[in-house]
Parts: structure tokens; C-alpha cells; sequence
């Protein structure tokens, strides 16, 4: 997971063209209760950034999990991002595909014949297509469940994602492997 310093009020994260995800964060804002001095009154923004974790990991975290070396609840709490801020990631993900979908079809009649370049992106290929996460450390411990043939894990950990009201199998990798599973089995 990404180090991160103490949250605060002007926390702020933003997701750069090549993955990686810069957060700042006030790093004096849940310091205890202590008298206030001049030092303490400081705050230093600190910018973290998180980059994809390589795959061997994953697949290590798998395959400690699978010789029941580590529980993968333990290994749960530790990933990148926390439940509730993939859920909210994934449900501003789904609005802006369907605003994309319900922009299919619609003709505008007051546009010249010009107004193709200045129209954006194409609708179909926006709503059909998913913005792969590489920073998401849950579906990179999927991934290693798949690759290494803990399917009972992989049911779990989908079943887990799903009750969040995630969907995995939006994810290029997961959705070969699963298909590949259920192939072989």
C-alpha cells in the first residue's frame, strides 16, 4: 500500500496519465491533544505517490495465503484503496460511462458539418469500455489468486469485491483469467 501521512482537511489525491496516484495530505491534523505551539501549528503537505505493484507480489501474497502462511483478511486490511473509496471510484466510473451511453444516438441539429473533430471522444468505444486500475491492490491480489490456480480464494475475494458493489470482471486481466479457469475446470 501507499505510505501515507496523517489525513486533514485539504487532503487531495489525483490520478496522473501513467498510473500513479499523487496524494497530498496535511500531516499535522490527528496529532494528540497537545498544547499548541509554534511548531505544532505548522503544517507540511506531504505529497505519496502510489505506483503499480509488479505482479510477483501479488502473486507471492497469493501463494502465502494459499499455504495458509498469511490470512488473506490480515492481507485485506493492507490494500490500496479501502473499500468504501473503490466503491465510490467505481460508481463515478459507472455514472461517467452511461453519460457517455446516453450520448449515443443523439443528433444534434444545430451543429455544422465541422463539429465532428470538436465532439470529444467516440460514445461507444467511453461506454464500453472500463478505465483500467493498475494501482488497485484488490484486484491485483485477484489476479494472483487466478494466476496461480486458487480458484476458492478468487471465489472468495470476487464474492467480496462483488458485495461492494464492485465488478471485477470489468478488469481485462480478471475477466481472461476467469474465462481461462472456467475453460479448464
Amino acid at each position: 500500500g501507499a505510505a501515507r501521512a496523517e489525513g486533514g482537511d485539504d487532503d487531495a489525491a489525483r490520478e496522473e496519465k501513467d498510473g500513479t496516484i499523487k496524494e497530498t495530505f496535511n500531516a499535522n491534523k490527528d496529532k494528540d491533544k497537545a498544547p499548541a505551539t509554534s511548531e505544532s501549528l505548522k503544517t507540511t503537505p506531504t505529497t505519496v505517490t502510489v505506483t503499480a505493484t509488479p505482479k510477483s507480489l501479488y502473486v507471492l501474497a497469493a501463494t502465502l495465503v494459499r499455504k495458509n502462511l498469511v490470512e488473506m483478511d490480515d492481507l485485506y486490511a493492507h490494500l490500496h484503496p479501502a473499500d468504501d473509496v473503490a466503491a465510490e471510484k467505481h460508481a463515478a466510473e459507472v455514472s461517467r460511462r452511461l453519460a457517455a451511453a446516453k450520448k449515443i444516438g443523439v443528433v444534434n441539429l444545430r451543429g455544422g458539418a465541422d463539429d465532428g473533430a470538436a465532439r470529444g471522444p467516440d460514445p461507444y468505444v467511453v461506454a464500453a469500455t472500463p478505465v483500467p486500475d493498475e494501482t488497485n491492490q484488490k484486484l491485483g491480489l485477484l489476479r494472483g489468486f487466478l494466476a496461480i490456480g486458487d480458484l476458492r480464494a478468487a471465489a472468495s475475494l470476487l464474492e467480496r469485491l462483488a458485495e461492494l458493489g464492485l465488478d471485477p470482471a470489468e478488469d481485462a486481466e480478471v475477466r481472461d483469467a476467469l474465462c481461462v479457469a472456467a475453460r479448464d475446470a
